[in-house]
């Protein structure tokens, strides 16, 4: 508030304590006098002559069902804004899809299994790939004539059986499968692959092993690298 706003609350106030009102009356008009200050310091920013309201910014403040229609909305979303070179709008979705935090990569396994805090750190360590990239979106650009848009999922169970014919046989890494039938992976989670490809083919562009955690949507990519043989894979995966 100003000296002079500052000033005349206090003279209301006084006005009021010295009336000649019950004091429980007196008590009650000061509260709402109180009451109502507040509100219009807040709405007005009559309390900070600098003060900023903030924006709201769509790209973070946007809700992402736990559905497949949520995963599809967000990936065509983070698309339209590459396509309209929303620099950065696009980036700061695609940030939010990488599971920075511990808690987000412990929600899809579990962690009673051997080898599970094993992949929380190795998956930690790959996301400082993205810290190094000037231009975080370039992750999900791909050839114009790349329009359509797949989403493929299946739950931890189904990725165990990886039965024949089935969408875990036809879309999913053959990576995930042991990570899922050995336990590594949590029961009733369900993971998404999305691909870009030209209208009317099979192939093109994947990116693997999203799943809706209690941070939101996140993308873990191939946490199999934890495992592999390759011992040059593995260490630039997970870290020396």
């Amino acid at each position: 508030m100003t000296i002079s706003k500052v000033s005349k609350f206090l003279f209301l106030r006084r006005i009021i304590e010295d009336s000649s009102l019950p004091s429980a009356d007196k008590f009650n008009t000061c509260h709402l006098l109180y009451s109502v200050v507040f509100v219009l310091c807040i709405s007005s920013a009559a309390c900070n002559s600098n003060y900023i309201q903030p924006t709201k910014r769509a790209s973070v403040t946007a809700v992402y069902e736990p559905t497949d229609e949520g995963i599809t909305k967000l990936f065509n979303d983070i698309q339209k804004h590459i396509a309209n070179k929303n620099v950065s709008e696009a980036s700061e979705m695609v940030k939010s899809l990488i599971p920075a935090q511990k808690s987000d990569v412990e929600f899809i396994l579990n962690m009673d299994r051997a080898g599970s805090s094993h992949v929380v750190n190795c998956v930690l360590n790959s996301q400082k790939f993205y810290s190094d990239i000037k231009d975080v979106t370039a992750i999900f650009r791909t050839k114009p004539e790349r329009t359509q848009v797949n989403v493929h999922s299946a739950t931890t169970e189904e990725i165990a059986k990886n039965e024949a014919g089935s969408t875990v046989y036809n879309e999913f890494p053959a990576g995930i499968i042991p990570l899922a039938s050995a336990g590594v992976l949590k029961p009733k989670i369900t993971f998404y692959e999305i691909e870009k490809v030209e209208p009317g083919k099979n192939m093109g562009l994947k990116w693997h092993l999203f799943a809706h955690t209690p941070g939101g949507w996140k993308m873990f990519g191939p946490i199999w690298r934890a495992f592999m043989k390759d011992e040059k894979i593995r260490i630039r995966y997970c870290g020396g």
